[in-house]
């Protein structure tokens, strides 16, 4: 059968599975809508649909909040949000929490109770705990298996969800038992770095490698150069060092790629604007020659000084990638065959590393003159500080034993 969602290049269009579900309750008959109905609480089959934007909220954050679909009758309302292909987006479910009466308000039913429902394919959880996580899979599987629809497209999607859903639930039991180069599959696009890692299922493991300060976390799909791939960025706020001028400003952090074939960890440096911390130094920034020529001075000088103090391994080592404005500290990960849980232990020895190699690098910046510079004895007294902590010991002794 062909696959009508790759045909059209919607595969990866969270909106469009609503659409289909919605037309699916518009078109189907009363026990498939009564079953859809059961799935978020309206057990005598009775409700409306809507999907629609909300203003004169209250929120810091946005002016108006669109949940995904609502489902509703005089006693309940349904607000349910889909991320199948994406993570919450900042305080969305906490204001869609805290702003129940005016949903309600604006559909008529102002002493409907209200139920809120969170949809992605992993089950996580979102910020506002009041939400109930529904497995898409679990959710399609309950609704569809035994559905029939007369119109004949409905029918071909209704069979192209089902197929994913057997892919998926596949792939969920093999986490811990297939090597990781098996796992994904561009025709199965429910199973890829991008759909499995960016609803933040596996966040809790990069946090128990964290310390004391847990990090800040964002999924994302990264494109340029003509390719593209998904990453996950760990932050920490401690983790960014300020300068006297607007761009010599320094905040580190660390980046794994989500290959097909295999992951790779990253140390990045990035130099960014004071004004704004997301605004990062590209090369064509009119910034003076003289500071230009200190954040180079900086990166030459821990290129070098990590050279010579660090043990240098097969897959770990310095490597450049934007002039002036990012180097980095490359990891990656080759051992093909190990499972998916195995390599997330791995990358979690690498995180724990390149913490300590982060504070090391943070202690060892200070203002020189006008600019923020990279002082080398700073820096060689604290990988010996690690040295007498056996701290350095333990990990470089894991980095050779594995990789």
């Amino acid at each position: 059968m062909v696959d009508i969602f790759k045909l059209f290049g919607v595969e990866y269009r969270e909106d469009k599975y609503t659409n289909c579900l919605l037309k699916m309750i518009e078109c189907g008959d009363e026990d498939f809508k009564e079953e859809v109905g059961i799935q978020f609480g309206f057990n005598d089959g009775e409700f409306k649909w809507d999907r629609r934007s909300f203003n004169d909220i209250k929120s810091n954050s946005r002016k108006k909040i669109t949940p995904d679909f609502v489902l509703y009758n005089k006693d309940r309302v349904a607000i349910i949000e889909s991320k199948m292909f994406a993570g919450e987006g900042y305080k969305q479910t906490l204001d869609y929490g805290n702003n129940k009466n005016a949903i309600k308000n604006a559909l008529g039913v102002p002493n409907a109770d209200v139920a809120l429902y969170f949809l992605t394919l992993s089950g996580v959880r979102p910020e506002n705990q009041e939400f109930t996580p529904i497995k898409w899979d679990e959710f399609f599987e309950r609704i569809l298996s035994n559905a029939k629809f007369e119109d004949i497209c409905l029918e071909v999607v209704r069979h192209n969800i089902l197929e994913q859903v057997k892919q998926y639930k596949e792939f969920d039991n093999a986490l811990y038992e297939r090597a990781y180069h098996e796992m994904f599959n561009s025709d199965q696009y429910w199973i890829s770095p991008f759909s499995i890692l960016s609803t933040g299922k596996y966040d809790r493991i990069w946090q128990q490698s964290s310390g004391k300060e847990l990090f800040n976390i964002y999924n994302y799909r990264i494109t340029g150069n003509g390719h593209s791939e998904f990453v996950t960025d760990l932050f920490k706020d401690k983790w960014q060092k300020e300068g006297t001028e607007q761009y010599n400003n320094i905040r580190l952090f660390i980046r794994i790629g989500w290959l097909q074939k295999h992951p790779t960890v990253w140390l990045e440096w990035f130099y960014y604007n004071k004004d704004n911390i997301n605004d990062y130094v590209k090369k064509d920034t009119n910034i003076t020659k003289e500071m230009r020529d200190s954040l180079a001075q900086s990166l030459k000088d821990y290129k070098n000084t990590w050279e010579k103090q660090n043990i240098r391994t097969e897959y770990l080592g310095p490597t450049r990638r934007t002039e002036n404005s990012l180097t980095a500290l490359k990891y990656e990960l080759k051992d093909s065959e190990k499972t998916f849980y195995e390599l997330f232990e791995d990358i979690k020895e690498v995180i724990v590393y390149f913490s300590e190699e982060i504070d090391r690098i943070i202690t060892s910046l200070s203002i020189q003159g006008k600019y923020l510079t990279f002082d080398k004895e700073a820096y060689i007294d604290a990988v010996k500080h690690s040295y007498l902590k056996n701290e350095y010991d333990h990990r470089m002794t894991f980095l050779r034993n594995n990789f």
